[in-house]
């Protein structure tokens, strides 16, 4: 049976006379893995640490495991890996998650932990001495220690190299694959895309888009396709049917939902073209060019 991890009815929250939510209400299914996106100082973090209680909101409730669990076994069941990397400037690597595993009911094993973090030459390095993306991977292993059910990674891979990126979508992907409910914010937009199962974009203090990847094409455009030109954007506008058309510098973006039909357009310009390119439309552009109005229109 499906089990409600997380209900979020009508969280509200002002920093002084800045309203930052403004009446988020939505449910989180067991095994979902919710990517969600939005500009920075949309409220993100704001919206994350409600859920874990890390502060109040201004109105509104939060319910974890359909309310089935007292505080400490909600605990329990979740980690959390939040923006900022809380460092114990007098403990070890190896004393930190030893610390961290003594907390859980079934921790994984030391070994299992020290793996994740990929920090097995610094096991008696002090955590103020690793770096930025060393405390990031560890942050990711205390994260993941209690083995937990339902999982915060927000912006996860910040500081990291490309190879402990990878590694740790790879990590997370493991975690989909063992049934682990996901809550993800990160910019690299490209990895959520291959993750999540379900899209949040936080805009203007409400979930502006719920759903997936497909609607979000269905309703952004399923196609991109771009080159470069020194021809005015004129020489483009009445090319049909398009969802958005794009200008930056000379390179144009064109997103539709009819790809053949706009290639034919473009014929008459081939030699005035260069570098053109024909993609199903990727996460971060369907984001970039998000917005309500966008949505609203489509569905009239």
């Amino acid at each position: 049976m499906t089990q409600t991890m997380i209900s979020v009815q009508n969280v509200q929250k002002s920093f002084k006379k800045q309203q930052v939510l403004k009446g988020i209400t939505f449910e989180v299914k067991s095994g979902e893995i919710i990517a969600l996106l939005g500009e920075n100082g949309a409220g993100k973090s704001t919206l994350i640490n409600i859920i874990n209680k890390i502060i109040t909101p201004s109105e509104g409730n939060v319910t974890l495991f359909d309310d089935q669990y007292n505080e400490g076994q909600v605990k329990n069941r979740t980690g959390v890996m939040l923006q900022n990397n809380i460092i114990i400037d007098r403990l070890s690597v190896k004393e930190v998650i030893e610390l961290s595993r003594s907390y859980y009911k079934d921790p994984l094993t030391f070994e299992a932990a020290m793996d994740i973090a990929q920090l097995d030459d610094q096991a008696d390095l002090l955590m103020s001495k690793l770096s930025g993306g060393q405390q990031r991977r560890l942050s990711f292993a205390l994260a993941l220690v209690g083995n937990p059910d339902l999982i915060f990674l927000d912006e996860p891979t910040a500081n990291m190299d490309s190879r402990a990126r990878y590694r740790l979508w790879q990590t997370i992907a493991e975690l989909k694959q063992a049934g682990k409910t996901i809550i993800i914010t990160s910019h690299q937009l490209a990895d959520l895309e291959d993750i999540a199962t379900r899209i949040f974009i936080l805009q203007d203090g409400v979930i502006a888009f719920d759903g997936s990847i497909d609607t979000l094409r269905k309703i952004q455009g399923e196609g991109t396709i771009a080159f470069r030109s020194q021809l005015s954007m004129d020489h483009f506008k009445t090319i049909q049917p398009l969802t958005n058309l794009f200008q930056q510098d000379h390179y144009y973006t064109l997103i539709t939902q009819e790809v053949n039909q706009v290639v034919k357009q473009l014929v008459p310009f081939l030699d005035d073209i260069q570098d053109l390119s024909i993609q199903q439309t990727p996460l971060e552009t369907l984001f970039r060019h998000f917005s309500r109005e966008d949505e609203n229109h489509e569905k009239h």
